[in-house]
């Protein structure tokens, strides 16, 4: 290979230009693929009834608060809360014949003055719920779109799986705890089959991302020739890749699983300061509210780049930092921007800026390391 006999002749500049028009090329197909590929086709007919609402809300089941208004005219529904307290919502009970397909539910939809309440989900909503054994499982993705403020029509749409489990589905358009005016028309809901185009794209973009990622590690590993010393890299890069590339809800059940297990070891530790009401541990307001603010998995972006920055500068002492930035930036970019071929996932400008802040860290622990080790051996000459 081109690139290893570069670096074979420590000519790293050179390769660096290599891998960045190949990360550069990748960039613009994977925007190509996005903007110009089809992803989805219908494979069968509107599944919704009345989906237009030309007689008013027949089909559809509704519940509002006391002050609320639905309102129905000219094939478009309207909500208008002035109660942050009440929810307001129209739903439609669908039998599952669809377990183990994908739906796309699409609509246009447009809000005025939405004041959100206090969960970050007491928006003006469009959701696909599915329920199992009778109860609403929020952590399958269900979210086509979450609005507060002002916001003129857009068309909005998002495709969901089916789960095997699921034994009803459920369309909703409501006001959840919120304020103001929320419109919608054009509602569908179809089952869909990706292109066999997409298929192509989504296989050969993914496979050439993960090379790319590889590839950025590979010389790295060469300037070890025992496997432990490997390790490290091997590990983190693993749980990287692995972790940006889960389906969607995946991730979300590990990340419940994980914070779960989390909350009661710490409520244990905190014995003290937890109340037990009827054998029910009960934590405080201030640690609900540490929970309620941390992101599993933000946290996870940022230790692993930490701890694979530190790998790769102890690995590979003398290349300069400049250079390895670079790379934790391009490995940052490429598992984000991968997920434009992962179900139910999106690439997040917040996420490279989380994995860049923990590569920060973990060059600034690796440079004090080195230091140290510098400082005691020009102390003890048998070090």
């Amino acid at each position: 290979m081109q690139i290893d006999n570069l670096i074979s002749n420590n000519d790293i500049a050179v390769a660096n230009r290599w891998r960045v028009c190949f990360f550069s090329l990748l960039v613009l197909l994977t925007f190509i693929s996005v903007a110009f590929v089809a992803q989805y086709q219908n494979s069968g007919l509107q599944i919704v009834t009345n989906a237009h609402f030309g007689r008013d809300l027949v089909g559809w089941k509704f519940y509002k608060g006391e002050a609320d208004e639905i309102v129905v005219n000219g094939g478009e529904v309207s909500f208008y809360s002035s109660d942050l307290q009440t929810g307001t919502a129209i739903y439609q009970v669908i039998a599952n014949q669809f377990v183990g397909k994908r739906l796309q539910l699409k609509a246009l939809v447009r809000t005025e003055d939405v004041v959100a309440g206090k969960k970050s989900w007491n928006k003006a909503r469009l959701l696909l719920v599915q329920y199992i054994n009778g109860k609403a499982r929020w952590s399958i993705p269900h979210s086509v779109i979450a609005l507060a403020g002002t916001n003129e029509w857009q068309k909005v749409g998002e495709v969901f799986r089916v789960a095997p489990e699921c034994s009803e589905i459920r369309v909703v358009m409501q006001m959840s705890r919120c304020s103001g005016s929320f419109f919608l028309k054009d509602l569908s809901l179809y089952q869909v089959e990706e292109t066999s185009l997409y298929r192509w794209a989504k296989w050969l973009m993914r496979t050439a991302w993960l090379c790319f990622a590889v590839s950025l590690v590979v010389p790295y590993l060469r300037r070890r020739k025992f496997l432990a010393q490997k390790l490290p890299i091997l590990i983190t890069v693993a749980a990287i890749l692995i972790g940006t590339t889960m389906p969607a809800d995946v991730k979300q059940d590990i990340t419940k699983r994980i914070s779960s297990e989390l909350e009661t070891e710490i409520s244990e530790k905190v014995s003290a300061e937890v109340v037990v009401t009827e054998e029910k541990v009960v934590l405080p307001v201030w640690l609900k509210s540490v929970f309620a603010g941390i992101e599993i998995s933000k946290v996870a972006h940022f230790l692993f780049f930490a701890m694979l920055a530190f790998a790769l500068r102890r690995t590979h002492p003398t290349r300069p930092v400049r250079f390895l930035v670079l790379d934790l930036l391009m490995l940052a970019c490429a598992t984000e921007l991968s997920q434009f071929f992962i179900e139910n996932r999106s690439p997040l400008a917040a996420d490279v800026l989380i994995d860049m802040a923990g590569g920060g860290v973990g060059l600034l622990f690796a440079q004090v390391q080195g230091l140290r080790c510098w400082s005691a051996s020009s102390v003890d000459p048998q070090l």
